[in-house]
């Protein structure tokens, strides 16, 4: 069952005392504590960060970090071992620390004097002591001191305060201009080297980009002078030269082949005439009265071949090309001879030429197509000339066309590379100009500089130790230890508090929730169901009574064993409140025989002098046994006390002489109740256990442990185990169970 927050504070407050030492204890140990440390005064100044005075577009500094990680920097600067070293020597810092620390010494043995009676100055030596007063060393004053000193930035970043804590008031003041000084000129220094460095940077970096880019232009100029006419930018030139030269070659081979037909057709013409003028070369001494055209089957037969030429060209070429040109002008001739012409033959054979026969030259020059054939052949062997110088450019531009796209790529990577030297080293000469102006702006403290708004203040009162936080802290602690002790405490001792505790710890039902009382006694607790019948308390017994009546539902209880698990839980002032109900309100024949042979307490609530108990009747006569025994409190209740405790309480609980006795009193008794001893500290519980119908089990409120109650509940014959009495409860816990009835 988990705790709420009320369980908690419940709690708590039974266990008050606990809390309240440990409170008064902590506050007061945190009081002293607070008293007996030394003063501390802190002093600080205001740094303002002044942006630059020349506008950032016309000039950009080069220090462009910011300043935190600049105060970063300049403070690891400053707190250097060096630094703080010389402001120790120079406001002798160490002597002070010293000298401190010997007085606490002094305190310290003279407070230990007063306490314990001890003469500790003379034990220890004055020696000893006047080397304490000595001075710190450097190390152990150089790390305190950075501890000791704050640099914080102030707002967006344009301010930012340095503070210094220290136990004397003009020297923190001291302190605090002084490092606030070496802020300032550790900036100013910072910024010029950072920006000399800057300088000095871009110029070696030029330098380098400088050479870089004179060897991509060489490279580059080389490139161009071995690839010249192969370059990527001459593609589109060597692609046109390349078509207007097959445009050409594809003219001069059609020329040519024009030219080779119209030789053909020449030499079969000059053939033809040749055959008409052979035969007259042959004819002798006789003279040529007509033309050669003197047959007309011969000028029949060139004409007819004249037109079949001249109709095979026109079907491929226009009425204006030269050939076709000159065929008609030949045909035109021929017609013209073919039809003026007169021959006249001598009887004895054909006509003859004019000219000698043996003139063979003579005859050559007489045909017209001679000297034709050969302009046609001496213009052939200029076309072939031509075609050939053409197929030599040609192969000279397809391999500069096949040579630009290998050179492409590389001439691309040069160009790139050239490109990119060039870009780096403009850029770096733009940026070395513009150091260099910084550099003279950091120079001439136009820049970005700290000045000091505020200056240290000489402290009034000490920064620390706050008193009221401290004894306030104290108190808390010392709160929250106790209740941490009480919570521990329970944690390893945990005991039933409430009723909702049982469940899922053991089966055993529970029969009532006993309140605690507020009647106090000294002695004992007091018989409530005697003394307030009408309590909410005597109803809870009533509501026991009830449930053992229910549980004894088609069985016989005759006898009860009030028991519990260990001694002081309340078993005794539950037997005799439960018979008291049972006598008066449900009219029972009640008896309440004392078990507990070696601590009886029934005597002390019923305060009766008899001599006569149940160890008197056990080693007597039973027979003898008078059964007007005492009466207590009703006339339907009686008591058999134990008079005087025994050591062997197990060998008379074990004889035949109790089963008699006890047999012979549910003759004569209702309800018999036997105020059993605890079940784990003795044996004796066993045997009652066996004498008894039942066993009703009393735990008591956060007392009893749980394991203890386990462990008795195990000892036992689960069969024999009525249920569970729950006494002693707080009344937060079993107010919830309350009606509300009885004040009405």
């Amino acid at each position: 069952m988990q705790w709420t927050v009320q369980d908690y504070i419940h709690f708590c407050i039974r266990k008050k005392w606990w809390l309240i030492t440990s409170l008064l204890v902590g506050t007061s140990i945190t009081i002293v504590y607070s008293y007996s440390l030394p003063l501390i005064y802190r002093s600080s100044t205001l740094i303002l960060v002044e942006p630059q005075k020349i506008p950032v577009a016309y000039v950009s500094s080069t220090v462009t970090s910011s300043v935190q990680e600049r105060l970063n920097t300049i403070s690891q600067q400053i707190l250097s071992r060096t630094n703080l070293e010389r402001i120790i020597t120079r406001f002798g810092l160490s002597k002070m620390e010293g000298k401190e620390g010997g007085e606490l010494l002094h305190r310290l043995v003279r407070q230990i004097d007063s306490w314990a009676g001890l003469s500790l100055e003379n034990i220890l030596g004055h020696h000893a002591l006047a080397k304490s007063e000595g001075t710190i060393s450097l190390e152990v004053m150089v790390e305190a001191m950075r501890k000791d000193i704050e640099v914080k930035v102030v707002g967006a970043g344009n301010a930012f305060t340095i503070s210094y804590i220290g136990k004397d008031p003009m020297t923190v003041m001291n302190v605090t201009n002084t490092l606030a000084s070496l802020f300032i000129e550790e900036n100013l220094k910072i910024r010029e080297q950072q920006a000399e460095g800057t300088t000095e940077f871009l110029e070696s970096q030029l330098v380098e980009a400088k050479r870089q880019l004179e060897i991509q232009e060489t490279a580059l100029k080389d490139f161009k002078e071995r690839r010249m006419g192969s370059l990527p930018g001459q593609m589109d030139a060597n692609l046109r030269t390349l078509d207007r030269l097959q445009l050409e070659l594809q003219t001069t081979n059609d020329t040519l082949k024009s030219t080779e037909e119209r030789k053909l057709v020449l030499k079969k013409l000059k053939f033809e005439i040749q055959n008409i003028t052979d035969p007259l070369r042959s004819g002798g001494e006789q003279t040529l009265t007509v033309p050669i055209w003197a047959s007309p089957e011969r000028q029949a037969a060139v004409l007819i071949r004249l037109k079949e030429e001249l109709s095979r060209l026109q079907a491929e070429f226009n009425d204006n090309y030269p050939d076709v040109v000159r065929l008609k002008r030949q045909i035109r001739e021929a017609e013209e001879n073919a039809g003026g012409m007169e021959m006249s033959l001598p009887a004895g054979g054909p006509p003859r030429p004019p000219v000698a026969q043996g003139d063979s030259s003579q005859a050559q020059h007489l045909n017209p197509y001679f000297s034709e054939l050969l302009t046609i052949d001496s213009e052939i062997e200029s076309l072939k000339r031509r075609r050939e110088r053409i197929v030599g450019h040609i192969k000279q531009y397809e391999k500069r066309v096949e040579d630009t796209f290998t050179n492409e790529q590389n001439f691309l990577n040069l160009t790139r590379d050239y490109e990119i030297s060039q870009r780096n080293y403009q850029g770096l000469l733009d940026k070395r100009i513009s150091a260099k102006i910084s550099e003279n702006l950091e120079k001439r403290q136009k820049a970005e500089q700290f000045r000091i708004l505020d200056p240290a203040n000489l402290p009034q009162k000490p920064y620390k130790p706050d008193r009221t936080k401290i004894v306030l802290l104290g108190s808390l602690l010392s709160g929250g230890l106790g209740g941490g002790l009480i919570l521990l405490r329970e944690y390893l001792g945990p005991s039933y508090r409430r009723p909702e505790d049982f469940q899922g710890v053991v089966d055993i039902p529970m029969l009532a929730t006993i309140p605690r009382t507020k009647i106090t006694r000294k002695e004992e607790p007091p018989l409530i169901t005697l003394q307030e019948p009408d309590s909410w308390i005597a109803e809870q017994y009533r509501l026991l009574y009830t449930r053992i009546e229910q549980t004894n539902q088609g069985r016989q209880h005759g006898i009860l064993a009030i028991s519990s698990s260990i001694q002081g839980e309340g078993k005794t002032i539950t037997t005799l409140n439960l018979a008291l109900v049972s006598a008066r309100d449900f009219g029972k024949k009640t008896l309440v025989i004392e078990a507990d042979l070696k601590s009886p307490k029934i005597v002390a609530y019923i305060q009766c002098n008899s001599s006569v108990g149940l160890v008197e009747l056990l080693t007597n006569n039973i027979n003898s046994l008078p059964f007007d025994m005492l009466e207590f409190g009703n006339k339907n209740l009686s008591i058999l006390p134990v008079v005087k405790s025994i050591k062997n309480s197990s060998g008379i609980l074990s004889s035949s002489r109790m089963k008699d006795l006890l047999s012979l009193l549910k003759e004569n008794y209702e309800v018999i109740l036997l105020d059993s001893p605890p079940i784990l500290a003795l044996p004796d519980m066993n045997i009652i256990e066996s004498l008894s119908n039942g066993v009703i089990l009393v735990v008591r409120a956060e007392r009893t442990r749980r394991e203890v109650v386990k462990m008795a509940i195990e000892s036992l014959n689960r069969d024999k185990i009525v249920g569970i009495t729950f006494n002693d409860v707080q009344e937060s816990t079993s107010r919830y169970y309350r009606y509300d009835y009885l004040k009405s």
